[in-house]
C-alpha cells in the first residue's frame, strides 16, 4: 500500500556520529521507500555538519538543511517548510525505528481513513539490532479527536511526543511547536490532535527512544528553564482544555494528579529550587484542588492511589521514596 511521498524530518544538533548512524540506518532502510528524508542541521559543530552532508551524498532521497542554532521547534518548522510530502514523520537524531515502522503507520492510515497514526514508543539504553516487526494490520484502535485527547492527557496509551506520529502535513501546520521552549511536544501536541477527525493507534512498538548517557535533544533536565517550561507547557494545556472541553474536567483533573508530582520533583531536584518556590507552591495547590475529582477517574488503580495519596500527604516523602525506587531499578539494569 502507498499514500505517496512521506517527508521524514530529522533535526540534528551535535549528535555523535555513532548515534546518528544508528538513526539514519533505521530510516534509510525502511520497507516503505517513497521517502523524502530531511536532515535539519541546527548549527552543529563542523564535523557533525560535514557528516550530515555525507549522508546526502549516499542517498538521493536525503536533503540536508544547515541553519543557525535556534532550537528543536524551529528546526522542525524549517523541515516542514522545505518538505514536499503529503505526510510528515518526525524522528529525533539519536533514536531509531523498526525497519517497517512507516509501512505499519501507512497501513493504519489507509485501513482506518485516519488523519494521523501513531505507534508505541520504547525507551532504550542500548541500540537494538534493526529489524522488522511482525505486522498485525488488525491491531488498530481508532478514536475521534476528543477521545484521543482524553487518552493523551491521561497518558492512557498515547503519549505527548511528536515522534512516531505519521500525519497529514496540514494537520501539523507550519509551526506546530512553540519556539524557544522545552517540553514543546507537551505544550503543542494536543492542538495537533484537535485538527484531526480520526486518529489510529497501532499497538506495536515501532519507535525506540535512546536515553543513555546523554541524549542529544534532552539535556539539562534540572535547569531552571527545564522546570519553568515544564510547568508552563502543562499549565497552559490544562487551562485551555478546561475552556474548550468542560466535559473533560474529570480526565483533566486526573492529568493534574499525574503531572504535578513530576513537575514538583523536577523543581525539587533543581539547583534553582529556591527561585522556583512560587511554582512549587502552585503545583501543590493545583494537585490538591484536583484531588477530589481526579481520584474518581476510571483508570485510577491501586498503585496510582498509593503514589498520589503519598504525594497528597507529603511531597518530600513521595519524592524520597520514588527517587530511591528509580535508583534501585537503574542498578538492576
Amino acid at each position: 500500500m502507498s499514500i505517496g511521498l512521506i517527508s521524514v524530518i530529522i533535526p540534528v544538533y551535535n549528535t555523535s556520529k555513532d548515534k546518528l548512524a544508528h538513526c539514519m540506518d533505521s530510516v534509510m532502510n525502511q520497507t516503505y521507500s517513497d521517502l523524502e528524508i530531511i536532515i535539519v542541521d541546527d548549527g552543529s559543530e563542523k564535523y557533525i555538519a560535514d557528516e550530515t552532508d555525507r549522508y546526502e551524498e549516499k542517498d538521493k532521497r536525503i536533503i540536508v538543511i544547515h541553519t543557525i542554532n535556534s532550537g528543536l521547534s524551529l528546526a522542525r518548522a524549517k523541515g516542514i517548510s522545505v518538505s514536499t510530502g503529503e505526510y510528515i514523520f518526525f524522528l529525533d537524531s539519536d533514536d531509531v525505528i523498526s525497519l517497517n515502522a512507516i509501512e505499519c503507520l501507512v497501513e493504519a492510515i489507509q485501513n482506518t481513513n485516519s488523519d494521523l497514526a501513531l505507534g508505541r514508543l520504547s525507551v532504550i539504553s542500548e541500540y537494538p539490532k534493526l529489524a522488522t516487526i511482525k505486522a498485525d494490520y488488525n491491531n488498530f484502535k481508532t478514536y475521534n479527536s476528543v477521545e484521543a485527547l482524553e487518552h493523551l492527557i491521561t497518558c492512557n496509551g498515547i503519549g505527548s511526543t511528536a515522534c512516531c506520529r505519521l500525519a497529514k502535513k496540514e494537520v501539523w501546520g507550519e509551526q506546530p511547536f512553540l519556539p524557544g521552549r522545552l517540553h514543546e511536544d507537551l505544550a503543542s501536541m494536543w492542538e495537533v490532535f484537535e485538527r484531526c477527525n480520526k486518529i489510529a493507534v497501532y499497538d506495536k512498538e515501532l519507535y525506540f527512544y535512546y536515553h543513555g548517557d546523554q541524549s542529544s535533544i534532552h539535556s539539562k533536565k534540572n535547569s531552571k528553564k527545564f522546570c519553568v517550561d515544564f510547568w508552563k507547557a502543562f499549565y497552559e494545556r490544562h487551562e485551555n482544555l478546561l475552556q474548550r472541553y468542560p466535559n473533560m474536567k474529570q480526565a483533566d483533573c486526573f492529568s493534574c494528579l499525574i503531572y504535578c508530582p513530576q513537575i514538583w520533583s523536577a523543581i525539587y531536584d533543581s539547583n534553582s529550587r529556591a527561585e522556583l518556590k512560587g511554582i512549587s507552591t502552585e503545583c501543590i495547590n493545583l494537585f490538591k484542588s484536583s484531588w477530589i475529582v481526579g481520584k474518581k477517574y476510571a483508570i485510577m488503580h491501586n498503585l496510582k492511589w498509593r503514589k498520589y495519596i503519598l504525594f497528597h500527604f507529603s511531597p518530600r516523602i513521595y519524592h524520597f521514596i520514588y527517587s530511591v525506587r528509580r535508583k534501585i531499578k537503574g542498578m538492576r539494569k
